[in-house]
């Protein structure tokens, strides 16, 4: 598949736990060009965001990394912490339409 990369296209996402703690900058777009068509219309359906997707990111990204592993020190210790993923919508769907237009297709 051939992918128009530039910097304008680029999808980064909003990664924060739900205490404050961590907050980092995410690129998705490679996972873009990955992921399955399911799997994509899935986080459109969700709003654009997802904690799940983290683990993806967790063994080639140290904050998420280090995010993931905080949520779940303080899982142990019984205080509910979540991580959330939040895709910017409009930037993703412009993206698709360019690179996956099949995909954009079914979500818009």
């Amino acid at each position: 598949m051939a992918v128009k990369r530039n910097r304008r296209h680029l999808v980064i996402s909003d990664v924060r736990t739900s205490d404050g703690r961590y907050e980092t900058p995410l690129d998705m777009t490679l996972w873009l060009i990955q992921a399955s068509e399911e799997s994509i219309v899935d986080l459109a359906q969700a709003g654009w965001r997802d904690g799940r997707l983290l683990d993806h990111f967790e063994e080639t990204n140290i904050m998420i990394a280090l995010m993931l592993a905080h949520v779940r020190r303080t899982s142990r210790k019984g205080i509910e912490v979540r991580a959330e993923c939040s895709v910017p919508g409009k930037t993703a769907l412009a993206w698709l339409k360019i690179n996956r237009p099949e995909i954009h297709a079914r979500i818009a």
